[in-house]
Formats: C-alpha cells, sequence, structure tokens
C-alpha cells in the first residue's frame, strides 16, 4: 500500500520562556525656591515601559520613570515636585532569539527621596517580568491519500494564532469650579482610569470608560485651606483596525499622557474667577484575540492486511492569553506617637512600597513592606503634620489562579479615618496584575510508510479484553476495522470488545 500525507500550513504561537530582573531608576533635581530641611510627606514612581526588543538569550527593556514627591516646607507650606528619568535592564532568557514577541510588565518594589542642601535625590527600584513568544508556521497533515480504505482519527489544534493591535489618542482639556474660592494652587495630582465596556466589532473596537483625576488644592500660605478635589470625566472612543472581527476575545489597556491639573483665574470685569483646570492624552490600546480551530490528522490505518508504519509528533502551541487583575486592600491601623501632634483635620493619606515582592505557587502573593503617611492639620502653631508609619504585609490573590507568566503590582487610590486624634484607619488597595497564557499539545500524524511483513488478522467472530488505558481506537487500529463498526457491534460499551470481521469487509 503507498500512500502520502496531505498537509497544510496552519499557523501557531509557542510559548520560549519567562524571566525577571531588577533594575533602579534615579534622578535628582532642585527643590523650588531654595527649600531647605523639608518634610517629605510622599513619593510616587510611575513606570513605563517605552521599548522592547527580544535578542539572542534576553530581552533588552527601556522605560521613564515619573516621579512626584510631596513634602512640607520648614514653616508647614506644602508643595510639590516633579522630575523623570530613564532606566534600562535585560530580562535573561535563554531560547530567547531576535524577531520573537515579547510581554513585559514592570513594577515599582521601593521607591524614595531624601532632600540634601536643597536638592531632592529620587530613586524608585524596579522589577520587571518578561515573557518571550514566537510565531510560526506548520505543515500539518489534515488528510491521508491512499489506494485502500483508511480510518481517520481527527484531532483539533486550537490556536491562538490571530492577535490584533491598535491604539487610539484623544486629547481631552476641561475646566471645573473649585469646591473653596481660597485655593490658588495644585499642590499634588494623581489619576486612574476605569475601562467600563468593551465591544468588539467587524473593524472596530468601542471602548467606553472614566478617567478620575484627585488634585490637591492649598492656599497661598501655610494657613490657608488644603483639599482633595475629585472630578470624574466620562470617554467614549472607537479604536479602528481592519482585523478586528466580532467574537474576538479583547482587553483594553489605557495610558495618560500630559496630564496637568491647575488652578486657572479668568477675569470677568472686576471680579476674578478660579477654575480647575485638568488636561490630558488619553491612549487607549486594544489587542484582540482569537483561538483558530484546525483539524489535523491525529492517526490513521488502512482497513486492509497491507504492511503499514505510522509516526506521530508532538506539535505545541499558545493556546490562551488572558489578563486579568485582582484589588486586595492593605489596612493599616496607625496610633501617632506621644512626639507627634495630635490630628484636629486628617487631610490625607500616601502610601509607596519600601519592599514588595510577588510569589506563590497555587495562588498568587504579594508581600513586604508598605510606608504609609499621614497629612493632617493640628490645629497648632505648625498648620500641617505628617507622620509616616511602615507596615509589613501579606495579601493573596486568590482569584489569579497560581502565578501567570508575567504579573505586575501597583497601588491605587489610599483612602483614610479619622477615627480619634491620634488614631487612624488608612486602606491602601494593592492591584495586581496578571497575564495568564496558556500552552497546549496536540498529537499529528509526521509519517506513513509501507513496510514489515502484511498484517494476518483472524475472519469472524473474535473476543479481544482491552489492556488498561487502551480504547475502542486502539482496538480498531489491532483488527484493522472500524470505530463504527466496533460501536454497532458493541451498543453498550462492556469489556470484552467483540470483534466480526469478513473477508468481504473491505
Amino acid at each position: 500500500m503507498a500512500g502520502k500525507l496531505l498537509k497544510e500550513n496552519i499557523p501557531v504561537e509557542r510559548a520560549i520562556g519567562q524571566g525577571s530582573a531588577q533594575t533602579a531608576a534615579e534622578t535628582s533635581v532642585m527643590l523650588t525656591g531654595g527649600d531647605r530641611n523639608v518634610t517629605i510627606v510622599s513619593v510616587r514612581a510611575l513606570p513605563v515601559v517605552t521599548t522592547t526588543e527580544v535578542q539572542t538569550g534576553g530581552v533588552a527593556v527601556q522605560g521613564t520613570v515619573e516621579f512626584n514627591a510631596l513634602y512640607l516646607t520648614d514653616v508647614g507650606e506644602l508643595r510639590s515636585r516633579e522630575a523623570q528619568t530613564s532606566f534600562t535592564a535585560v530580562i535573561q532568557i535563554e531560547d530567547a532569539a531576535p524577531k520573537m514577541r515579547a510581554k513585559v510588565l514592570a513594577t515599582v518594589t521601593g521607591a524614595q527621596a531624601v532632600e540634601k542642601d536643597g536638592r531632592l535625590d529620587l530613586e524608585a527600584e524596579l522589577q520587571l517580568e518578561g515573557f518571550v513568544s514566537q510565531k510560526a508556521t506548520e505543515a500539518l497533515a489534515t488528510a491521508v491519500q491512499a489506494p485502500v480504505r483508511m480510518a481517520e482519527k481527527p484531532a483539533v489544534l486550537a490556536a491562538l494564532n490571530e492577535v490584533v493591535r491598535a491604539t487610539e489618542r484623544e486629547s481631552f482639556a476641561e475646566n471645573f469650579p473649585l469646591d473653596n474660592d481660597a485655593y490658588t494652587r495644585v499642590v499634588l495630582y494623581t489619576a486612574r482610569t476605569e475601562v467600563e465596556n468593551v465591544q468588539t466589532s467587524d473593524g472596530e473596537v468601542l471602548v467606553t470608560g472614566t478617567v478620575t483625576v484627585d488634585s490637591l488644592l492649598a492656599g497661598a500660605d501655610a494657613n490657608a485651606p488644603v483639599g482633595w478635589q475629585t472630578e470624574t470625566i466620562p470617554f467614549n472612543e472607537d479604536i479602528e483596525d481592519d482585523g478586528f472581527k466580532f467574537g474576538m476575545q479583547t482587553t483594553v489597556t489605557t495610558q495618560l499622557r500630559d496630564l496637568k491639573s491647575e488652578v486657572v483665574f479668568n477675569q470677568d470685569g472686576d471680579e476674578q474667577e478660579g477654575n480647575l483646570r485638568i488636561e490630558y492624552v488619553l491612549e487607549l490600546t486594544a489587542e484582540a484575540r482569537a483561538v483558530i480551530e484546525t483539524n489535523v490528522l491525529a492517526d490513521a490505518y488502512p482497513l486492509s492486511e497491507d504492511p503499514f508504519k505510522a509516526a506521530a509528533a508532538s506539535v505545541s502551541y499558545i493556546s490562551g492569553d488572558e489578563r486579568s487583575s485582582q484589588t486586595q486592600n492593605l489596612i493599616v491601623e496607625i496610633e501617632l506617637p506621644a512626639d507627634q501632634p495630635p490630628m484636629a483635620e486628617l487631610v490625607g493619606a500616601f502610601a509607596a512600597p519600601v519592599a514588595l515582592d510577588t510569589v506563590g505557587d497555587e495562588i498568587a502573593h504579594a508581600e513586604g513592606l508598605m510606608r504609609v503617611t499621614l497629612l493632617y492639620r493640628t490645629g497648632g502653631e505648625t498648620p500641617l503634620n505628617a507622620y509616616s508609619y511602615e507596615a509589613p504585609f501579606a495579601l493573596d490573590f486568590d482569584e489569579i489562579d497560581g502565578m501567570s507568566e508575567i504579573s505586575g503590582v501597583e497601588i491605587g487610590k489610599v483612602t483614610a479615618e479619622r477615627l480619634s486624634p491620634v488614631q487612624a484607619q488608612v486602606r491602601v488597595p494593592l492591584i495586581l496584575t496578571a497575564e495568564k497564557i496558556e500552552s497546549a499539545t496536540t498529537s499529528v500524524l509526521s509519517e506513513i510508510s509501507d513496510e514489515g511483513e502484511p498484517v494476518s488478522l483472524p475472519v469472524g467472530a473474535v473476543l479481544y479484553y482491552p489492556q488498561q488505558g487502551e480504547t475502542l481506537w486502539d482496538v480498531a487500529r489491532r483488527y484493522r476495522t472500524t470505530v463504527e463498526a466496533l460501536g454497532k457491534r458493541n451498543p453498550e460499551g462492556k469489556s470484552p470488545v467483540l470483534v466480526y470481521r469478513r473477508l468481504t469487509e473491505f
């Protein structure tokens, strides 16, 4: 019997490897107005991965870190200072090679600011988690062509082999009335984006959500009012690309660029009116994934006594890629020591990691040390005071099944409640984002040939006792009959298997 395999070129993507690296980002800036002996209230470090390049043996990563330091002057005036610096690192991944695809997430595992002689030294420690994959095209058997009847065993290869990525940018600028007319300046601002709904259709992805900007405002001097003003701005954006198709699984990531919050004054006759003006560029990136199912040939044999030999090979591929996130709240109870003035009014709370690590096996887990700072009014001679406390923590993220290939942690909006003049409760949300990449393996027929002596098969009724693990396909293959034929003669699927053959069956 002579035959050949019919093959098709099928695109697949393979997981190559993952790795991690640690790096640091540092910078130094002058404080405003020559401030000295300041009290650091908080330091925020935001990492942004700008480029990734897969090299032989690893992934080269470049990015930036945006710092924002909030501090009190020696007379109790609240001020902030911004700075930006770059970082580079190489994530070692043994089997990485050029032209492969890489995904990298960055986490700030430690952040600090120190003032020395009117300069502010800023430092952030970063953990980079990276994953590398490779696209390939495999010539895989989908059928067999032979001069005799053949039994064919199909298999489904469900590979993630279509990924469409597109980005949309939109500028926003809007004025809001001030909550307090005594505010004259924005000291600090932060923003968070929430994607509420994603709809994928042919040619576009519709994204709706909100951008919330928290601005810490103050008056002109140390005794002026200080408070937060929060504004939430909705968005409704289309991300267009011909590759988007209805039914694709789509993940949308957001990034705010050129964010600015400031108090602006408009002159109306003899009156001057203040407004809070918020500007930013919203960048939305949609990544749509489709799993394409292809029927391949897992096994085959002739329904005759001809000599025959078949060999199969395992094909590994990425079958799923899903990003998920979960928030766990770190609750910190703070009691002011005796040497600190009591709280007349709690202005806000801030948090920054001193040390942070993500570990875990069956569930994701984050642990470390968090610096939590209270900013409050004293009602005394020094109007504002800050007190910092370092709290150990350990949080489980049980909704995320094990540690995924790449993951990152960030701190959400910190809130606090004054319980008494010397006690406060602080809630620090930790958001773990995980990219879970699933791989699968399918056995595909790789070779058939005419080898050996013809098979001698019994004629008539045969009772066969299957060995442990043998399937009906295995029994049918042994006796060169079909699974369908065995099914008709063994409707209850019991052992032994009745194999009935006639010479005219073929």
